[in-house]
């Protein structure tokens, strides 16, 4: 209900800032939420969950893609999302922090190991 309410006002208001013209080929307006500490782990245990599924994947050579069928088992996988949410979530960035962290710092470190 308050997001609703939220989005009603933000469409009134980019009406009033920008005229119905613009406001009419906008989708939709998302507010931006910041992340609590829990809120920031379950975020990151999906990057988490996606990169393992990346890697898992076969050799394609098209993509300069060489890791093939290597399976990631993360050990206390939710103090290592407490631990990386904790050091990389920039508030204003925000969830794009943690994808960011996990495409480059991680995959990187991961790389490395592999």
């Amino acid at each position: 209900m308050l997001l609703s309410n939220l989005d009603a006002l933000l469409k009134r208001n980019f009406v009033i800032l920008f005229g119905a013209s613009l406001t009419s080929r906008v989708i939709a307006i998302l507010s931006f939420m910041s992340f609590i500490v829990d809120e920031q782990a379950v975020v990151v245990r999906k990057y988490m969950l996606k990169l393992a599924n990346t890697i898992r994947q076969s050799i394609d050579t098209r993509f300069k893609k060489f890791v093939d069928n290597t399976h990631v088992k993360y050990v206390n996988d939710g103090q290592i999302a407490l631990h990386i949410g904790k050091q990389y979530y920039i508030l204003k960035i925000g969830a794009q922090s943690l994808d960011t962290t996990m495409n480059t710092h991680i995959k990187y470190r991961l790389a490395r190991a592999i």
